[in-house]
């Protein structure tokens, strides 16, 4: 039953989210550090403007106003790669909705005062089932992060293959996150998995009652390496509510 009532909440969400998730565009750029060293990656940018273009802006100015962080820093991914799997079933009728995924060791943290320059390589949507349209602006099906990245390079080759069996769950104080579970253990079927996440949200449940996020963030962590020993793969995304 609460499976039923997770994908159905996820469903729900995903059908409201296309219909009001802001825009959402994926850049391609060459960054020129002041002390010459060159880098390629991409940056993604958010936001509810109607449309995107650089007639009275240079790309280095755009991202600099649109895509640091509190800290000045711009946030790099020098490789992102589509994930063939986990599936969204009857996301959209005409389009089966991916997610990117990428290694902590292919993320970059850049301060924007040791950017000499930047080049556009090309631009386009943040996601596969994303509205691609100039005129209106990128439309963006509200799914966060962006990027994963909390994957190791093997966990990102193994989702491009279809798994054993699969889970998802939700928090129950946070029903606008979801965790992907997918296992690649040919001992470890549908049963065996629910049971697993089952177990880990009871040991969870006084921590949930106290709001004790320190705690839940520490049990998850040691929770997801438990499961990599495993060959099951746990990850986090988001619903923009």
């Amino acid at each position: 039953m609460k499976k039923i009532i997770s994908t159905l909440i996820i469903t729900l969400l995903i059908g409201k989210l296309y219909a009001d998730g802001g825009n959402c565009v994926r850049y391609q750029i060459g960054i020129t550090l002041i002390n010459d060293n060159y880098i390629e990656g991409f940056v993604y940018e958010n936001n509810y403007q109607p449309r995107f273009k650089f007639d009275d802006i240079n790309i280095k100015d755009f991202i600099f106003q649109n895509c640091l962080d509190k800290e000045n820093e711009l946030t790099v991914y020098l490789k992102v790669k589509e994930l063939i799997f986990p599936k969204f079933p009857n996301f959209r009728h005409d389009c089966d909705f991916h997610l990117n995924g990428t290694s902590p060791d292919n993320l970059r943290k850049i301060n924007s005062k040791d950017i000499k320059g930047i080049k556009l390589i090309e631009y386009n949507t943040c996601h596969n089932c994303d509205k691609y349209d100039l005129k209106d602006g990128f439309y963006w099906v509200g799914i966060y992060p962006n990027v994963i990245t909390e994957l190791t390079n093997k966990e990102i080759d193994l989702l491009q293959t279809e798994p054993v069996s699969t889970n998802d769950f939700y928090y129950p104080v946070d029903e606008y996150s979801s965790f992907k579970v997918l296992s690649y253990n040919d001992s470890i079927d549908s049963d065996k998995l629910k049971k697993l996440c089952d177990d880990y949200l009871q040991d969870l449940q006084q921590e949930f009652d106290k709001n004790n996020w320190e705690i839940i963030h520490k049990k998850y962590d040691t929770f997801k390496q438990e499961l990599r020993t495993k060959d099951i793969i746990i990850f986090k995304i988001g619903f923009i509510p």
